[in-house]
């Protein structure tokens, strides 16, 4: 692979970040009788953990055949800053309908922990979505708490369970809902 080629630009991106990569070129076959750029297509791999990145140039034209795939989850880039986003970033767990219980547990993006007043947890969750774990079968749920059902009804508390820890109790359109505090991992 020559280093002018723009994949080799890719590698090195991908490699800073932990990927592992491979770039394999196809000529076509007039290729011997007619040599041309445009005749060969360059296939960037990469691969981090449970993510996939495929590439596609056409010369140094980038197709839109791209894919990248994080467990269940697909996306399909089609500019080199996407590209690049990915490969520097890490990824959105919460995208994954495969992703393990365990590891959204530990990449909690809460802005509160279980010692958090109760008043400011309620104002942090209130009019969003929120994502948690379930303790039961360890399934990943997702509820919205809207405002006009919540504010000022004494179903949207947080309170203190003697020997479970603390929890939070809601009502939306899907009824009434009490989560853990420590199994929820987002909220947005």
């Amino acid at each position: 692979m020559s280093d002018e080629h723009k994949s080799a630009e890719l590698v090195e991106i991908a490699e800073e970040h932990g990927w592992r990569t491979q770039v394999v070129p196809k000529f076509s076959e007039d290729f011997d009788r007619e040599p041309s750029a445009d005749k060969i297509l360059w296939h960037f791999y990469g691969l981090r953990g449970s993510e996939t990145l495929h590439v596609i140039y056409q010369g140094d034209r980038m197709l839109e055949e791209n894919v990248y795939t994080f467990g269940s989850y697909k996306r399909y880039p089609q500019r080199r800053v996407a590209i690049v986003e990915l490969l520097t970033g890490q990824p959105d767990l919460t995208k994954n309908k495969e992703t393990i219980p365990e590891l959204l547990l530990e990449n909690k993006t809460v802005d509160f922990s279980s010692d958090t007043p109760a008043m400011d947890i309620m104002l942090a969750v209130l009019g969003k979505e929120i994502q948690w774990v379930r303790k039961l079968d360890g399934s990943v749920c997702d509820a919205y708490i809207p405002k006009s059902s919540n504010l000022g009804s004494k179903y949207f508390r947080v309170y203190n369970h003697p020997t479970n820890g603390r929890y939070l109790e809601f009502v939306n359109g899907e009824g009434f809902h009490t989560v853990r505090l420590d199994q929820i991992v987002s909220v947005g």
